[in-house]
């Protein structure tokens, strides 16, 4: 995501980790999950267990899913560098 000249960059670990939380305070299955992201169930294990990152569009679906995200893309965690990087979301 640029902003200005800078680009943005997102930790995607604090989503992950409300999606693991929204995924148990629902009680879903590691199945519905994947199906609301449309992977397998394998990849979302892989994903919850931080074994594989979210990819920009998993963020954006996401969101679209749970805007209660929406603040940890305004959180202090963002931190900006120089680099100039567009990301759409």
């Amino acid at each position: 995501m640029t902003y200005g000249n800078n680009l943005i960059t997102i930790s995607n670990m604090n989503i992950r980790e409300e999606l693991v939380k929204i995924q148990k305070s629902q009680r879903l299955t590691d199945k519905v999950m994947a199906h609301y992201f449309h992977i397998t169930r394998e990849y979302w294990n892989g994903i919850k267990n931080g074994k594989h990152p979210l990819s920009p569009k998993l963020e954006k679906m996401a969101i679209q899913k749970y805007p209660e995200l929406i603040p940890i893309f305004l959180s202090e965690n963002i931190t900006i560098s120089n680099n100039v990087v567009h990301r759409e979301y």
